[in-house]
């Protein structure tokens, strides 16, 4: 699957017309299938030779104002027989570097990166898209969970950098950072009209001119990046503290989503209840946790609305308390450590208050979606360190095991929680759940893709349905590629513990059904290479069914760190090793 278009020499009579048409994929039964429908979507291009061709020199056409999302080309009305030198898939993106790699003993997760690599290199074009085929467009909340992804795989320093800047040129006066960037005056237009389509702010969305900023510093050092964007980040969070303050939820107001009369109501609430309110970004529908499998699974024309109407409130709040959280690392890598206290204290508020309305003392969340449970715990909504000692926190982590364990151990998560899913598992003491849900073969999940052929990360979980059916949906969404960070970091074990990679974290899981991998990524420093082996890396594990190795196998490192860089080694039983530049081997 490329983003690109197909170069085509012909010999023909003056005035033939020769049509391509350009497909994600074929249907059920092999046949040419459109997989994006809908006005200005058929992906057709018409070439009307001149007559000018001969054998030793055909006429050529390429198209120069145009691209294509595409796997298959059909080809109509061509003159005599098509030879393969005679067409051509020609790949275009923005020329970025690549920077780094990864392989591990399981040849369908390596594929599941290839896949990711090259939907990546699909939307990186002048923008970071969506999709190559439809929309084409600079959607946020995509680049929003992609971008710690992205920069692994490609050198995005600078790419994203400049992006931003056609964010902030886009925010409204108000703070709101629009979904779309660029923005199209089309787009503007829809404002205010029912259901998503009037939508031109959101929670998740709006949060990538804090969180793509925050990736380039993590993974760049780029504090200069942090500054240029650190006065839209304030206005996009003012904008939510205003709106918490003034405005409350439909189920509080007597109204629904559609509603515009968001400020009435509050002499209703008790004294106590208003207060939180007042600190809750609930009150505006959102997209919400985009495309979680469960929402969709009535199959209904209206499914798509189910998520933002189902956790559009949960979501708002939950990303405002995390907005106000990273919004305080900010500052304090700024050097702003007045408004890192400020931002520190308000998000303390915040967040107890999101506690006290949406998460039972026994771990207890309406809706009841594996996502709600993921922002929670990635959010920190519930921390180790409250007053009870962990235990909420620890009840909202074994709903979310039962909720995975309910689901056939598949996924259930939309766009805004599935980066966090693998993580908030492993961190809770379930990596075992993590493993399970990650090494999936049928839907939802990462591997049923690769399983169908797939060579590009899909829309949807169920873009082929397991009967074959081929949806008419993009087959080229990096969206869902975000668990390829975790992938580098969790698996491949390079992870930055200081901004920019001047120290190094390799704390690969060792004790899963993968027993090698290798990693690479190109820091500002230089490379930094990570390999291990276990001792029973003979043994080959291809399906989820693998197990676990023996305990107290070893495993064998290797690691390469750049001069200057140091960092810390983390062995299945805790252990740390120190590491310093240079090539380093050591069993444990």
């Amino acid at each position: 699957m490329i983003a690109g278009r197909v170069r085509l020499r012909a010999v023909g009579p003056a005035g033939t017309e020769i049509t391509l048409e350009h497909s994600e994929h074929l249907d059920a039964d092999g046949n040419f299938f459109s997989n994006v429908q809908g006005p200005n979507k058929d992906q057709r291009d018409v070439w009307v030779l001149a007559g000018t061709g001969t054998p030793q020199a055909p006429e050529t056409y390429e198209p120069t104002f145009t691209f294509h999302g595409f796997r298959y080309a059909r080809v109509t009305g061509y003159p005599g027989e098509l030879h393969t030198r005679d067409a051509i898939a020609v790949v275009i993106g923005s020329d970025l570097e690549s920077a780094g790699d990864f392989a591990c003993s399981d040849a369908r997760l390596t594929r599941l990166h290839t896949n990711t690599v090259w939907s990546q290199r699909a939307n990186f074009l002048s923008i970071p898209t969506d999709c190559p085929q439809r929309e084409r467009v600079g959607w946020t909340g995509d680049i929003q969970v992609f971008a710690p992804a992205a920069t692994n795989n490609a050198q995005v320093h600078t790419f994203l950098a400049r992006w931003l800047r056609n964010v902030r040129a886009d925010q409204h006066n108000d703070g709101r950072v629009v979904i779309i960037s660029p923005f199209a005056p089309r787009q503007a237009a829809m404002e205010g009209q029912p259901g998503i389509g009037g939508i031109t702010a959101a929670a998740g969305w709006g949060d990538a001119i804090i969180r793509v900023p925050l990736t380039l510093w993590e993974r760049y050092g780029d504090t200069d990046t942090l500054r240029a964007n650190y006065p839209a980040m304030q206005a996009w969070v003012e904008m939510q503290s205003h709106q918490a303050a003034t405005e409350l939820p439909p189920r509080l107001r007597g109204g629904d989503w559609e509603d515009t009369e968001r400020t009435v109501g509050w002499e209703r609430l008790d004294a106590e209840t208003a207060a939180r309110q007042r600190l809750l970004w609930n009150s505006r529908m959102h997209f919400g946790d985009w495309l979680a499998p469960s929402t969709l699974a009535s199959g209904a024309p209206d499914a798509i609305m189910t998520a933002p109407h189902l956790t559009s409130e949960f979501v708002g709040a939950a990303f405002h308390a995390e907005a106000l959280r990273t919004l305080g690392v900010v500052a304090e890598a700024l050097g702003r450590d007045d408004d890192a206290a400020a931002y520190r204290d308000r998000w303390e508020a915040v967040r107890a208050a999101v506690a006290a309305e949406y998460i039972g003392t026994d771990g207890a969340m309406e809706p009841n979606l594996q996502g709600m449970y993921v922002l929670a715990l990635a959010f920190d909504i519930v921390s180790d360190d409250d007053p009870d000692g962990g235990a909420q926190r620890r009840a909202v982590a074994d709903r979310l095991v039962r909720l995975v364990h309910q689901a056939g151990d598949h996924l259930d998560t939309g766009f805004l929680s599935v980066p966090f899913l693998l993580d908030v598992l492993v961190d809770s003491g379930n990596a075992d759940v993590a493993w399970a849900v990650l090494m999936q073969d049928t839907a939802p999940s990462w591997l049923y893709e690769v399983a169908e052929g797939a060579t590009t990360i899909w829309e949807s979980w169920y873009a082929v349905a397991p009967d074959g059916t081929v949806g008419a949906m993009s087959f080229n969404h990096y969206a869902f590629g975000c668990v390829d960070d975790w992938l580098f970091r969790r698996l491949g074990g390079i992870a930055p513990a200081e901004p920019g990679y001047r120290q190094v974290r390799v704390a690969p899981l060792t004790d899963g059904p993968v027993s090698w991998a290798r990693a690479h990524r190109d820091t500002p420093f230089g490379r930094v290479e990570v390999a291990w082996e276990r001792a029973d890396s003979n043994v080959l594990h291809t399906g989820a069914e693998a197990s676990a190795p023996a305990v107290g196998t070893s495993v064998r490192y290797e690691v390469t760190l750049p001069a200057g860089v140091t960092g810390e080694l983390v062995t299945p039983a805790g252990d740390v090793r120190e590491l310093s530049s240079g090539h380093t081997v050591l069993v444990a």
